[in-house]
């Protein structure tokens, strides 16, 4: 049964991780191992990386989003075990 069907049925979002390539020639929806068909398949993908300006902060950005519009990423730390959002400004963090 397609994952879409599974979440579907269970009205349920499925989450799923891929490790990217080691090529950095590539775009970053291009980056994923494994077959394209996992990225085409999703309609929100997220990439987890290091942020190339601050090698002590991480950022999660939008690469793709079928639902809708690409929005800016944002950085994360790790410190002493503990995570941390980095936030320019508080209202980039919405709880609803």
């Amino acid at each position: 049964m397609p994952l879409a069907k599974v979440a579907e049925k269970h009205k349920a979002a499925m989450v799923c991780v891929r490790h990217l390539t080691k090529s950095a020639r590539d775009r970053a929806i291009y980056r994923g191992q494994g077959s394209i068909a996992y990225t085409a398949a999703a309609r929100i993908v997220h990439l987890v990386g290091m942020n190339p300006d601050d090698k002590t902060k991480r950022v999660v950005v939008p690469i793709k989003n079928n639902l809708a519009p690409l929005e800016q990423g944002i950085e994360f730390q790790i410190e002493d075990g503990c995570f941390y959002w980095v936030v320019s400004h508080p209202s980039r963090l919405v709880c609803c």
